[in-house]
């Protein structure tokens, strides 16, 4: 009789086993699916960063190309007039004392 219960032991302690073993399986499955969608997730938005932060980029880039003078010819004839106009300015200034 003793003999078996052991039998009978061994085979519910093995069933329990072979169960615990199947739903550690299923339990790890699960974790592994979920971890792989939080992978997911993180580079979609690691992408959408990157995306946002190369236009902002490229933003700066061409605000700083807009407030570099374009033509620096433009803006030394305006200068040279201005010195022309003083001058002449001055000369009237001058001889009409």
């Amino acid at each position: 009789m003793k003999e078996e219960n052991k039998k009978e032991l061994i085979k519910v302690d093995a069933n329990t086993i072979s169960e615990l073993e199947n739903e550690l399986k299923s339990l790890l499955k699960t974790r592994n699916v979920e971890l792989k969608e939080q992978i997911k997730n993180i580079q979609e938005e690691q992408n959408r960063f990157e995306y946002q932060l190369n236009d902002k980029l490229n933003k700066i880039e061409k605000a700083k190309k807009e407030l570099k003078p374009k033509n620096n010819n433009t803006l030394n004839i305006l200068i040279s007039i201005l010195i022309i106009l003083v001058l002449i300015d001055v000369g009237f200034r001058i001889f009409a004392n």
